[in-house]
């Protein structure tokens, strides 16, 4: 049977980045540009005694290493401030969480809210470019994290690091 994606029922809006709502630490930033991360699971292959084909495969270790989010200079400023007052410590040092609610306002049709929520984030660089023109400056964080959560459902069950409830 072929897939038939369901179409929402009013003027037909899908998911774009105003459908975004980023918020740090559990406040909302809405100079942040953009968000990224890439959490992977590649599992082990195991192989038998003279055979070329496998016989399992581990479960493998999970990676979040490549994220990253830009910000703008100001609404940085405010983020920096904000995580000191209420964590303290180095910006490099502070664990936070980071949620991404995907909804679209104008087709309630589209589906509950999607929400994806990082779990142990850390900035691991920071990174500023200022040119001629009329773009506004924004900094590059990239970042690191723990665990993730996609609509409250865990990439893998692990009894080891926490999850928020």
């Amino acid at each position: 049977m072929p897939f038939t994606p369901s179409l929402p029922l009013i003027n037909g809006n899908r998911f774009d980045f105003s459908s975004v709502a980023i918020k740090l630490n559990g406040k909302r930033y809405t100079g942040i540009q953009a968000i990224d991360y890439t959490p992977e699971c590649i599992p082990g292959i195991v192989y038998g005694q003279s055979t070329a084909y496998p016989i399992g495969r581990t479960r493998g270790q999970l990676k979040m290493e490549t994220a990253n989010l830009e910000i703008l200079r100001e609404d940085f400023g405010d983020l920096s401030q904000d995580l000191l007052t209420v964590l303290g410590g180095g910006l490099f040092e502070m664990n936070f969480i980071v949620t991404v609610t995907i909804s679209e306002s104008l087709s309630p049709a589209s589906g509950i809210a999607q929400v994806d929520t990082l779990v142990g984030v850390r900035f691991s660089r920071y990174s500023m470019t200022a040119k001629q023109g009329p773009d506004p400056l924004a900094i590059k964080l990239d970042f690191t994290f723990m665990n993730m959560l996609v609509n409250g459902v865990a990439l893998l069950t692990s009894p080891t690091i926490p999850v928020v409830s």
